[in-house]
């Protein structure tokens, strides 16, 4: 069996820490999309339909606790993607290099 888009042979013992990381920020992402797009279009909507909406809103709203609860393992992830890539010495690669000096 192999990943026909990246021709890698696959194999079982490769399922690494970053495996596992990378797995479960997609699940997370999946999770979070319907919840954060309904978040997204209900400001939408406010501010459409009510005037200077943008002075008036609340902190502590149903919409802004479902950004920050699915935005809140955002920093966790890039700190264990960062430590890995520097635990298997890829760092310096140039994709990771990059994204952590930028």
């Amino acid at each position: 069996m192999t990943f026909l888009w990246a021709d890698i042979p696959f194999e079982w013992t490769c399922l690494s820490l970053r495996y596992h990381n990378d797995m479960l920020w997609y699940i997370w992402s999946i999770i979070q999309m319907i919840p954060v797009f309904t978040a997204g279009l209900y400001q939408l909507y406010k501010h459409q339909t009510t005037p200077d909406y943008y002075h008036k809103i609340r902190k502590g709203t149903w919409d802004q606790f479902i950004v920050m609860f699915f935005a809140a393992p955002v920093p966790l992830y890039y700190l264990i993607d960062l430590t890995i890539s520097i635990v298997e010495g890829t760092f310096f690669e140039p994709c990771r290099f990059w994204l952590w000096c930028l």
